[in-house]
């Protein structure tokens, strides 16, 4: 068996996506015996971000997997930025057409690699990337395909703002499957016409062997907290998308039940890192005191 992976970003890129993918396709290496392949850009970030870092070498192997990094266009980021910024003041809202053609990546090599690959199924990820349209255009392929879509779609629990575009939609309900990173997001895509039997909740795993996180004790006393008390950590980026809010406003109850739990987020600074401080500034002192936050 061989198997493509078509990520955005990879190792030695960091990020839960990048972590995922790199766990993933050293485990069909390993414990499959699969051969496989990544391919991915040559940045450390993704195209929405301002800065850019290239990743040498284009090609290596890692672990076993053979990862090939792909150069791509960022001159199309202002304008469609621009046109974002327009959509939003006349209609109140984004344009995740615009997004998608903002992010791209617009990579000609990337998509050549793709539609001539000799892969037996490719994997991709996620919905906001422009090769996630695969599995619509691969009629017109001569070697067209199977294709698993792994879309990290973060639905709101509000029915009314649970949007999703019709080529995202149209993309997932032609894919082979879908991976779902909870059963929620699997609801909803049924509700949007997905077929139950071609989505499986895989979830995103974490190290249950305390032996292999190599956990440094020596941050306890950095945040001045005992070594015997329950640390829970935040380490990503610090996005309305990750709801920390809620992790915060769940602290009281976690305190209720573990009084000595303490809560660090660690991520980038910015105007969402500026409400969680004045969230947890609105906390009794009691658990306040168990929370931290740092950005840089």
């Amino acid at each position: 068996m061989k198997l493509l992976i078509v990520v955005m970003n990879y190792y030695p890129s960091i990020g839960g996506t990048q972590s995922f993918f790199k766990h993933l396709a050293e485990h069909c290496v390993q414990q499959f015996g699969y051969e496989v392949e990544v391919y991915t850009t040559d940045s450390y970030y993704g195209p929405e971000k301002d800065q850019f870092k290239r990743i040498v070498p284009t090609e290596e192997h890692i672990n076993g997997v053979l990862v090939k990094r792909f150069r791509y266009h960022r001159w199309q980021r202002k304008p469609f930025l621009l046109a974002q910024k327009t959509c939003i003041k006349l209609f109140k809202r984004s344009s995740n057409y615009l997004s998608i053609r903002r992010t791209g990546p617009w990579s000609p090599a990337l998509d050549r690699a793709i539609r001539n690959t000799n892969a037996d199924v490719i994997i991709g990820a996620t919905s906001c990337y422009k090769y996630m349209n695969y599995p619509l255009v691969r009629c017109k392929l001569k070697n067209a395909k199977p294709f698993i879509y792994q879309g990290a779609l973060h639905f709101d629990a509000n029915i009314q703002e649970q949007n999703i575009t019709p080529s995202i939609l149209n993309s997932i309900k032609e894919s082979e499957f879908y991976l779902a990173n909870s059963l929620y997001e699997k609801e909803v895509l049924i509700s949007k016409g997905v077929h139950a039997e071609n989505i499986i909740v895989l979830g995103i795993a974490v190290e249950h062997n305390v032996s292999k996180l190599k956990y440094n004790l020596s941050y306890h006393p950095q945040l001045q907290i005992a070594v015997k008390q329950p640390l829970i950590a935040f380490i990503g980026r610090i996005n309305e998308l990750k709801s920390i809010d809620i992790l915060i406003k769940a602290m009281p109850i976690v305190c209720r039940q573990v009084p000595n739990a303490h809560l660090i987020i660690a991520g980038d600074d910015n105007e969402y890192a500026a409400r969680l401080k004045a969230l947890i500034a609105t906390l009794p002192s009691s658990i306040k005191d168990t929370l931290k936050i740092a950005c840089r």
